[in-house]
């Protein structure tokens, strides 16, 4: 890998943790939701809110799965089989084990605090019916994405091995690397990527237009839609890095893919009326469903890859301040539910706009979680399992994102 390559690692460190980071702001918007689904409600709601946070949950997990597939197929090859297995144990299994107990401990402290003071204390009584806590039911909150990461780093050790074994020299992998290729360089990536998930919309009669990927958050058993649009990607990711050299394409077309993101979102919002009106989505003509249907997944990927793109167009060279974050944002989305929850309640009843509520909310949040990365984490045991070893007061002189990248391997 020579120094070009390592210099775009860089701009995907900076996309995986701006992917991250995204969720903060996304789950800070949610007390501010003119609908009820969320626990805490603010005294000013904001549609505006609403509608970005539908915009980020189209294109942020599955961007964040095409940074996680390409990493870990670089740390598979810099670690073998059984390295990868140990790193991914370490730096996912651990936070996830350990770390969602104690998770779920704090967001239900934190909807209890909440419902004592709105004076609600028979809301925490459960419904009537209420089914218990089972495998179908294990709310993995937030930290679902671990849960999956598990999920994929499985079953891509197990199509590697397959395929090693059918195929010792390789020629179906050089004949896929000519397809990936083709597709890139002719644009034609983002509907062959989006047609997995189009045909799981187009054929689910109870899919509702922008709805989209529904979270996996609750089970352990991962929905189907979200398994095809986050293994799509996770796979993608993986045979990008068989051919770094395809980032440079998405450089240079990256202000057409994020037009064309703008474009479709804006359809997608059209279409999200349909579900506050179940009759007029049993009255979709065919025509319509098909475009519905395609418009989100064709969001997802123009998206994504505009996104890429335009990192590698502008954060190549290594930025001190993007880099901190970068180190910081897998501790920083693994603790924020928790903390952003308890800013929702103490704003919650404030007399001030929304407008000016959330940014303040939102920096408050965010600086109480950095400082808990410098004290707790950054040079301790804490921050070696996430991020691996690090020398109090120095930096490692070693490539960025391929030092530490964390969850996105």
């Amino acid at each position: 890998m020579g120094p070009q390559n390592i210099e775009r690692l860089h701009a995907l460190d900076a996309v995986r943790s701006g992917a991250l980071l995204l969720g903060i702001v996304a789950h800070m918007s949610m007390s501010f939701w003119p609908i009820p689904l969320w626990p805490i409600r603010d005294n000013d709601p904001s549609g505006t809110l609403l509608t970005s946070f539908l915009i980020m949950h189209i294109f942020r997990m599955s961007l964040f799965f095409v940074i996680a597939g390409f990493f870990a197929r670089l740390l598979f090859l810099r670690r073998g089989a059984l390295g990868f297995i140990a790193d991914r144990a370490k730096r996912i299994g651990i936070p996830l084990f350990v770390g969602w107990p104690l998770l779920f401990a704090a967001f239900i402290a934190v909807i209890v605090w909440s419902a004592i003071r709105a004076g609600a204390g028979d809301a925490l009584q459960p419904p009537e019916g209420q089914p218990g806590l089972s495998w179908r039911t294990v709310p993995l909150l937030h930290v679902w994405f671990l849960y999956l990461l598990l999920w994929l780093y499985v079953g891509t050790l197990a199509v590697v091995g397959f395929f090693h074994l059918i195929d010792p020299k390789g020629r179906i992998g050089v004949a896929v690397d000519g397809f990936v290729r083709l597709i890139v360089k002719t644009q034609l990536a983002p509907v062959v990527l989006a047609l997995p998930l189009f045909v799981f919309f187009a054929f689910k009669e109870s899919w509702i237009p922008w709805g989209g990927v529904r979270t996996p958050d609750i089970g352990l058993l991962p929905y189907l839609p979200a398994c095809i649009a986050y293994a799509t990607a996770f796979g993608f990711g993986w045979l990008l890095h068989r051919q770094i050299d395809l980032l440079s394409v998405w450089r240079r077309w990256w202000p057409l893919h994020l037009l064309s993101a703008a474009v479709l979102s804006a359809l997608c919002l059209r279409y999200s009326a349909l579900a506050e009106n179940p009759a007029a989505l049993a009255d979709m003509s065919l025509a319509e469903r098909l475009l519905s249907s395609a418009a989100y997944p064709l969001a997802i990927w123009t998206w994504s890859l505009g996104l890429i793109g335009l990192a590698v167009a502008f954060l190549t060279k290594e930025n001190k301040v993007v880099r901190y974050l970068a180190d910081s944002s897998y501790w920083i989305y693994l603790i924020h539910l928790p903390v952003v929850m308890a800013f929702q309640v103490l704003f919650a009843n404030v007399a001030l706009a929304w407008f000016v509520k959330f940014p303040v909310m939102l920096a408050l949040a965010t600086a109480l979680m950095l400082v808990s990365y410098q004290v707790l984490v950054r040079n301790t045991f804490v921050g070696w399992v996430l991020n691996g070893k690090r020398i109090p007061g120095r930096r490692p002189q070693v490539p960025a994102a391929t030092a530490s990248p964390a969850a996105a391997e």
